[in-house]
């Protein structure tokens, strides 16, 4: 499996205390940035990457996608998405982008919430999503700020 941080007890309990909070990062500035990128979801085909705990995968149900193909490399994500967001119209797989198999042309609408700085090739994932991506198709995803993400080491002193 690749990265995964979240299946770790502590970081993921951390986790979901930070995003329990009504003011969090999520919910007051990414999400609604994304949101309002969305083509009109009506009987697209959506596939997630990065799903995580699922809302926003619901979200697109809930404004008549057709279907939403859901991964993430994490357990424990997964399991909150399909308890709480389970819904006819979405699969949920444990998988890594790196790993997903999809026919070329098979999806309207791709996106991915801050899931993408995770991956060590981004070039190759993106030359995956171009294949499996309709003409005229939209890919909308966010990263987190490098400043967030790099690390400082003695050598940066």
């Amino acid at each position: 499996m690749k990265q995964n941080i979240y299946d770790h007890p502590e970081f993921f309990r951390q986790y979901q205390k930070l995003r329990q909070g009504p003011y969090n990062f999520n919910n007051l500035l990414e999400q609604p940035a994304l949101k309002s990128l969305l083509p009109n979801l009506s009987n697209l085909q959506i596939l997630d990457i990065g799903c995580g705990m699922g809302e926003f995968v619901y979200y697109c149900i809930a404004n008549n996608a057709q279907h939403v193909t859901a991964i993430d490399v994490s357990q424990n994500m997964l399991a909150i998405a399909q308890r709480e967001h389970a819904h006819p119209h979405i699969d949920y797989y444990l998988q890594a982008i790196e790993d997903y198999h999809a026919a070329p042309n098979s999806f309207d609408c791709i996106t991915s919430s801050l899931s993408l700085h995770y991956i060590k090739d981004f070039n190759a994932v993106i030359g995956k999503i171009a294949k499996i991506l309709r003409p005229g198709s939209v890919f909308i995803f966010s990263v987190e700020h490098p400043i967030v993400t790099a690390r400082q080491t003695m050598e940066d002193n």
